[in-house]
């Protein structure tokens, strides 16, 4: 990685010292557009190189780790959206522009109206998955990313000198966790360079495109603060022809936002321009303060193995990936609370209930095709782990050691088959029916 960090740094110096001494100089840049276009190109490959090779400690040691938490349960979680039409946005929300401008007396009470006429063209994925994220035809206009509901979202900064456990949200063992490197700040600096000069599609042809394309791709700091923000979504009119939407949705600053020494104030454009300036500037907000800072992100594609995402189980956090059948399974790692990624760990107990599929009494009708249609979900054989079947019933059930044995014998046969499935069984008084029942649960490993 030594290697690929030091090119990226020498590229990126030559575009450094252009935007510094001459990037507001549109004559010069369209002057020397084919030596800066050379610089662009050769910075963007070595930047995704490198990207490709970050490691998880390299970037939580160099505060560039974010992380995003969730309350356990990852059914709930992995895909959590606000649905079409349900994005609340109050009236005081509404801006002129995205500089938070009030709007004219006579329009404040017509763009709630309007944006309420179209809100089925608006919605958000906020789940655990980020999949969709790292498509970059997604972002190939406002219309796709709409229609895919990608805004952006909060995270938090990791500091390296504090437990990851003392600086999240949610705590609880069972909680998830997405965590997602991001670039040095230099590149960030350049890649607000090229955003900024590309508004301008006319000066120099095709820089917004090539922009567009880089955008797609790269993981950006939006806002940054060393506290909570209260970020929510505001609305600024942005009308088009056509049918798409008629309102740009933004997930940022809020009419008022919190400043340390001063409570809560209204949001003014020197705040906006504070924090988009931290952003670029990210690793100062990290450790002025022993607890949870705030960031926006615009998650992108990224080269490396990222996102990673891991499950609490006690003081460790158990990696896994999402499989093309939904299940979560681990990947043979964990994270430490001080911020090491190292093998997993023997004794790490499996998913309990809150990741089980579902649970069925072993008589009921549904059980044997549920579980015939989890397994056809899996996949072609040879089969990737993905299922624990776990027997469980009171001591004393007259039932409990045939259907024990005779799921077990299935459970092998399948296996011999390719399947690379689970199985256990419990006897617990916590199960006890009336009649005495058995139990099946189905939980993701």
């Amino acid at each position: 990685m030594a290697g690929e960090l030091e090119l990226l740094r020498q590229v990126r110096r030559n575009l450094t010292i252009t935007f510094d001494l001459r990037g507001d100089d549109l004559d010069y840049l369209r002057r020397n557009w084919s030596f800066i276009h050379a610089d662009i190109c050769s910075w963007w490959a070595a930047y995704k190189r490198w990207e490709a090779v970050d490691t998880f400690d390299e970037a939580f040691q160099d505060r560039r780790m974010t992380v995003r938490t969730f309350s356990a349960g990852f059914a709930t979680q992995a895909w959590k959206t606000f649905a079409r039409g349900k994005i609340q946005v109050s009236k005081d929300k509404f801006f002129a522009d995205s500089r938070y401008t009030a709007l004219p007396q006579d329009q404040q009470g017509r763009q709630p109206i309007a944006f309420g006429r179209e809100k089925l063209k608006y919605h958000a994925q906020r789940g655990i998955d980020s999949s969709a994220f790292a498509v970059p035809a997604n972002f190939a206009s406002r219309e796709t990313k709409y229609d895919a509901g990608l805004h952006d979202l909060s995270a938090s900064l990791l500091n390296p000198r504090l437990s990851i456990f003392d600086q999240i949200h949610n705590t609880e063992d069972g909680a998830h966790f997405s965590f997602l490197p991001l670039s040095e700040m230099g590149d960030q600096e350049v890649m607000y360079n090229l955003v900024r000069l590309a508004k301008d599609r006319v000066s120099i042809p095709g820089l917004y495109d090539m922009v567009r394309n880089y955008r797609a791709q790269m993981t950006r700091v939006k806002l940054a603060y060393e506290m909570d923000m209260g970020i929510g979504y505001t609305v600024v009119p942005a009308p088009r022809p056509g049918t798409g939407p008629q309102f740009k949705l933004r997930y940022g600053l809020a009419p008022t936002t919190s400043v340390v020494g001063q409570g809560e104030q209204p949001t003014t454009p020197a705040i906006y321009d504070a924090r988009r300036k931290a952003a670029r500037d990210f690793k100062a907000i990290v450790g002025i303060r022993d607890g949870k800072n705030e960031i926006v992100l615009a998650i992108r594609q990224h080269a490396g193995p990222f996102p990673v995402y891991a499950v609490r189980r006690g003081d460790q956090l158990v990696c896994y990936t999402i499989t093309p059948q939904l299940f979560m399974q681990r990947m043979g790692q964990q994270i430490t609370g001080d911020g090491r990624m190292i093998p997993l760990q023997v004794g790490i107990p499996d998913s309990p209930s809150e990741d089980t599929v579902a649970t069925y009494d072993y008589d009921d009708p549904e059980f044997n095709r549920a579980f015939e249609e989890i397994l056809a979900g899996m996949g072609e054989i040879p089969k990737k782990d993905g299922l624990h079947i776990v027997v469980a019933a009171a001591p004393d059930d007259p039932n409990f050691a045939r259907i024990r044995d005779g799921l077990r014998i299935q459970v092998a046969a399948l296996n011999n088959r390719g399947y690379k499935l689970r199985f256990a069984s419990e006897v617990d008084a916590k199960y006890k029916g009336d009649p005495p029942a058995v139990l099946v649960h189905l939980r993701h490993v």
